[in-house]
This record gives structure tokens, sequence and C-alpha cells, in this order.
């Protein structure tokens, strides 16, 4: 059978979220494959599921299934759609699919990886020892202060040399440093000069994304939190001792 030209891809990790069937005005099985990675038991009927192991890192499954393009797709495809498991298909991604650009991204509420460091930092979202290296690093390469941030929960991404090289140097850099992978893209866009079409990502009052195509209201769908403690926890003991 002839192979599809682009995939539409999920990665979704210990229960983390609900896979949500893709509504019928948005499926467009001629165009796109459809694909869960996953370690847990889901069926679904519009998606293809594909059950692998996990990487023994917690926190970085799905940074490795959501970067690795090359790698996971084995080069099958001209294109790819990478869409957070919280993140809701609403329409055609068709419509979306732009042969000119490397790829298409939506902004962030912030606009410098300077900042997002210190924010990751206060949060907790990742330890200073992990964050603070990073960031030195950026300040001895002389990478600009405000140069732009994105929301990763969506990549939209043609598999050209350059995005495949982006992506083999982007996961190397979440094994060194931070696995908050929005602290990590604006540098590697910055030093390979992809070429990137920036979509507004416009915010209601609650913080909730909605457009013709998603809705993300931030929130994960069943995990409970002892859950996301534990393997929080587990992700920073296994960190400092192996990588994949």
């Amino acid at each position: 059978m002839e192979r599809k030209k682009y995939i539409v891809f999920r990665a979704i990790f210990d229960q983390y979220d609900i896979l949500e069937e893709i509504p019928s005005k948005a499926f467009e099985p001629d165009l796109f494959d459809y694909v869960c990675f996953t370690n847990d038991k889901i069926h679904s009927s519009t998606w293809e599921i594909k059950t692998v192991q996990s990487r023994n890192v917690p926190a970085l499954d799905n940074r490795f299934y959501k970067i690795m393009i090359d790698s996971v797709t084995a080069s099958r495809y001209a294109g790819s759609i990478y869409v957070d498991g919280n993140v809701r298909i609403k329409d055609k991604l068709s419509e979306l699919i732009n042969p000119g650009v490397d790829l298409t991204i939506y902004d962030h509420i912030r606009n410098c990886i300077y900042e997002e460091a210190q924010t990751v930092i206060q949060k907790g979202k990742d330890s200073r020892e992990r964050v603070e290296p990073w960031v030195r690093n950026l300040e001895s390469e002389g990478y600009p202060k405000e140069n732009g941030l994105f929301w990763n929960g969506i990549l939209i991404r043609n598999h050209t040399a350059e995005m495949n090289a982006l992506s083999r140097e982007w996961w190397r850099l979440l094994n060194l440093y931070s696995y908050r992978d929005q602290l990590t893209l604006p540098y590697l866009i910055w030093k390979y000069e992809i070429n990137v079409n920036c979509l507004h990502r416009t915010l209601d009052k609650k913080g909730v994304f909605c457009n013709k195509y998603f809705y993300y209201n931030g929130k994960h769908s069943t995990r409970p939190l002892w859950r996301r403690v534990f393997a929080l926890f587990s992700s920073k003991k296994s960190r400092d001792s192996e990588f994949v």
C-alpha cells in the first residue's frame, strides 16, 4: 500500500491523558496516518496505537517521540504534526500544512528563554542544577534576550535535513540540560537558521487556547495526582544516572 505523505501523532505515557478520537469533520485518512505512541493499553477507532517501551526516564518518554521525528517515523513521511495528549483536534489539519517552511508553531505567553528559565526554577518544573548550566551556555554563545519563545504543544514540521539535524541536537540537549523543551528550541532555531512560521496563540481570560483547529485548557485528563508526583520524583532520581 502506498505510504501517506504526512503523519499526525501523539505520545501518551503512564495514563497521563485520555486519547480522544478525531472528530469526523477533522478526519483525513487519505492524507494522514494518525498514530499514538504509548506504553498504556489504549484502543481507538481513529488512531493507530503503537505500543512502545518506556525509556526509563519518565519525563523524557514523551519528549523522545515528540522530538526525534526521523527516528520515530523511520523517514517514511515528508512531514508531521505532533499534538500533545491534552490538545483536542477540532478541524482539518491539512489546512495548516505549509511546504514552504520547516516549522510551524504557536507562540508562548513569554518572549525570552532567560525569563522562562527563571520561571521554570521558581515553579519547580525542573531543578536549578539542570537549568542554570544551560543558561550559562546560552550566555557564552551570545544568545540574545527577548529573542522569542514557543509553546511546543503543537509542532508542524516538514522533514527536511535541517529539521532532522535540529531534532537530534534538541534531544541531545534535553539529556544534558533541562527536559523543559521550550528552553532549547528557540536557541536551535537561531543556531540552524530554521525557516519558522510562528502563529499567535490567543488565550481567553482563563488561559484557554481555542481556535478553529485546536482546543487546549492546560489540564490533563485522568492521571491521579499521586502518580504525577511519583513520576516526577522518579524522573529526577534517574536523570543523573541514565539517559538513552
